[in-house]
């Protein structure tokens, strides 16, 4: 019998589910500043200099252009914020990876912004702030990106009529983040559907922890977007059908 058992034996009962209580919350505190100063250790920092953080902020200032393409209504333009700070990490990328040329981000993040530039460039629309900011390989290296590499494209619900037939690998390479969606209505029935197959998610010990709200109210949708993020510049999603309400 270990020291714990014994204590246990001796201790009243009325004791011991508080103080397991107690020890899992120090443990809890514990644990979560572990994380936290291991998180501060390793995120990306604003121009950072080891090359998984370059990396990493590469990735993310990439995505924002990324999501400035998928607007339906493009804003011509845009992405000022951006520009002034990944070309300079562009170059801090190809001094940290001498292989660069096929370095993964690396090549995501030159066909976000070739496909940004020819926008631009066949609307003939004055691009010369931005090239100004990138060396003149890197300028080559964008006009010459591969645009399936990175950047936006339009799905259909043509394209996905075939889905049910596919392997799940297959599923799995053809699925994308879709950012904009048409103005048909969803109905109750289809999200219940999706809710019920998202069940059949793999989670820790089949905990499912995830809990699902079905948002009706348009004002309220607005709201929990605003809480969630990364949506900004997007329509709100369009309601649910008349005939469920």
């Amino acid at each position: 019998m270990n020291w714990k058992s014994t204590v246990e034996q001796w201790m009243p009962k009325p004791l011991i589910a508080p103080l397991k209580n107690l020890r899992q919350s120090i443990h809890l505190y514990q644990d979560s500043w572990a994380q936290a100063k291991r998180f501060n250790r390793s995120y990306s920092r604003i121009m950072p200099h080891e090359r998984v953080r370059i990396e990493t902020r590469v990735m993310f200032l990439s995505h924002q252009i990324e999501k400035g393409l998928s607007h339906h209504n493009f804003r011509y333009g845009f992405g000022k914020k951006v520009f002034n700070e990944l070309p300079t990490l562009l170059t801090r990328l190809e001094q940290a990876d001498l292989n660069f040329a096929n370095n993964t981000v690396y090549k995501e993040s030159l066909a976000a912004l070739h496909e940004y530039m020819q926008r631009h460039l066949d609307a003939e629309k004055d691009i010369s702030w931005q090239q100004s900011l990138f060396t003149t390989d890197q300028w080559q290296h964008i006009m010459n990106a591969e645009s399936n590499d990175g950047g936006s494209i339009s799905i259909r619900k043509s394209d996905k009529l075939n889905n049910k037939d596919l392997s799940f690998a297959a599923l799995s390479e053809n699925r994308h983040s879709v950012r904009e969606f048409a103005d048909e209505p969803v109905s109750l029935d289809e999200l219940n559907q999706a809710i019920q197959m998202a069940m059949r998610t793999p989670s820790v010990c089949n905990r499912q922890p995830t809990r699902v709200h079905v948002i009706l109210d348009k004002e309220v949708i607005a709201k929990a977007l605003h809480i969630q993020g990364g949506v900004n510049g997007y329509p709100a999603p369009s309601r649910i059908a008349d005939d469920y309400f």
